[in-house]
């Protein structure tokens, strides 16, 4: 397989999407990076010959399921990468290790298509070997420690071949998954049941990748997870995720800092009825099969894979310093920035370094080097990749919700916002109080939609005479509805 191929299957791949809609105005406030932390021109060429085996994965999957967003796609191509990984690429800085796991949220409507992406990429994982890695949707503490852990093969005689190997494989990387959730937010529902006390700590553990995790029990005795190494991609609607999006700890307490938040750039995706029945491409499942099972270091019973290095090219640690400065520093210690995205911003320059490894190994899988080169172009990828789920955060965050039974900020402004004929008038704070929006980041998303109604001329602002307690007219200025 090579370029030629990969070429051919874009090609061949592509779909005709002219009644997308985009957000060409963003009723969002997306702060921009600081001039010194941008791409140059030359960087966002190189970027494009990046992760070839991603784009074809992207544009493929998005010809098998073409209203699914590209986003979606995205993120699911590169859990497959993670997942195909299991523990065996890193890169050494200072005195820690970094691991290319991914914990990530496709957060879309309900019907978006979101499980569409998620069969296909299900499919590919399949034909690639990888479905021996993938952990099942339920599981208590224990459980997940045990699968994590390992079982030992007992009966097997009734187990054909397939079988047989796929439990050698889950056997070997048994402490190397991934958890792929079509409802994700029943893990968070679990992290509040009684019964499954322990699984919020242990998931906020593996995230960091730990080279043991213990388990002692009066009936199972004890165990060992060594060399932990854990992926996550779910999928949900806002309205599912809305109650553990308001728990303030789960902001202050690292969970959410963890995720990568995907949401569709589109306000609608193109309408295509179900294509003609389609054959993926050998050559997408081949390069992950390769990477698992071939080109990487394969462990032995009892014995956990080596390790290969990633290495960095002149000037990848520089533009890597630049972008931390930006997203770690400056904004985190901005005053005007609202504390809700810090923790997220502080983990962004992790989130790219990861997503650089991810493409740089890709594009090794069929070369002769020994082990990745993190070129330029791959960290300028991972860089545009990561720009995207950070507007994505805000996106999710700060646009309306009209997925659920609720209406949406809109229409509930609206009801208390005093007809123009009235000749009255309603200020900005008192519809705060009105509406309960005590946050500092609901505030400001009131403030960004009186402006965009005012722009769309649902309101208007007018100052009014207005009698007060003592009898005297005073100017009183606020918004009315409009008079159409």
């Amino acid at each position: 397989m090579g370029d030629k191929t990969f070429t051919s299957i874009l090609e061949s791949s592509k779909v005709k999407t002219k009644d997308t809609v985009t957000l060409d105005t963003p009723d969002y406030h997306f702060p921009q990076l600081p001039g010194y932390a941008k791409l140059t021109d030359k960087l966002l060429a190189q970027a494009e010959t990046a992760g070839e085996w991603l784009k074809v994965y992207k544009k493929f999957a998005s010809k098998a399921s073409p209203m699914t967003a590209p986003e979606y796609h995205e993120i699911l191509g590169l859990t497959l990468a993670a997942t195909a990984i299991a523990r065996r690429v890193s890169l050494k800085i200072s005195t820690s290790t970094i691991y290319p796991n991914l914990y990530s949220l496709i957060v879309g409507s309900s019907g978006d298509s979101k499980s569409e992406g998620a069969k296909f990429a299900r499919k590919v994982g399949n034909k690639a070997g990888l479905t021996p890695f993938e952990l099942p949707a339920y599981m208590s503490p224990q459980g997940l420690l045990q699968e994590l852990i390992g079982r030992n093969l007992d009966n097997t005689a009734s187990l054909n071949n397939d079988e047989l190997e796929h439990l050698k494989t889950k056997r070997k990387f048994s402490a190397q998954r991934v958890l792929l959730l079509d409802e994700s937010s029943a893990l968070f529902e679990w992290f509040g049941q009684d019964n499954m006390q322990g699984i919020k700590p242990l998931v906020l553990r593996l995230y960091d990748n730990p080279e043991r995790e213990d388990e002692s029990t009066a009936g199972r005795g004890s165990g060992v997870a060594r060399n932990c190494y854990f992926n996550i991609c779910g999928m949900s609607t806002r309205s599912e995720l809305e109650p553990f999006f308001k728990k303030k700890s789960y902001w202050a307490n690292g969970i959410w800092a963890r995720f990568i938040f995907i949401t569709a750039s589109w306000k609608k995706p193109p309408y295509i009825f179900f294509p003609p029945a389609l054959e993926i491409p050998k050559e997408i499942p081949e390069l992950l099969k390769q990477l698992a099972f071939t080109r990487l270091p394969q462990p032995e019973e009892n014995k956990p894979a080596e390790e290969i290095t990633v290495s960095l090219s002149p000037g990848v640690f520089e533009l890597w310093q630049v972008y931390d400065k930006a997203t770690r520093y400056d904004f985190v210690n901005d005053d005007n920035f609202s504390n809700r995205y810090k923790s997220n911003y502080k983990r962004l320059p992790a989130v790219l370094i990861k997503t650089a490894i991810l493409l740089a190994t890709l594009d090794w899988v069929e070369s002769k080097r020994p082990a990745p080169i993190m070129e330029k172009r791959h960290f300028a990828q991972a860089y545009l990749l990561t720009e995207q789920w950070r507007e994505s955060l805000h996106r999710m965050l700060e646009v309306p919700n009209n997925d659920g039974q609720e209406d949406s900020l809109e229409i509930k402004a609206l009801r208390h916002v005093p007809l123009f004929e009235a000749n009255l008038v309603t200020t900005v704070r008192e519809l705060s109080q009105k509406l309960n929006l005590s946050d500092m980041d609901e505030r400001q998303t009131l403030d960004r939609l009186i402006l965009q109604m005012e722009k769309d001329k649902l309101i208007v602002t007018r100052t009014i005479k207005h009698v007060g307690k003592d009898g005297k007219e005073y100017p009183r200025t606020g918004i009315s509805r409009s008079e159409a």
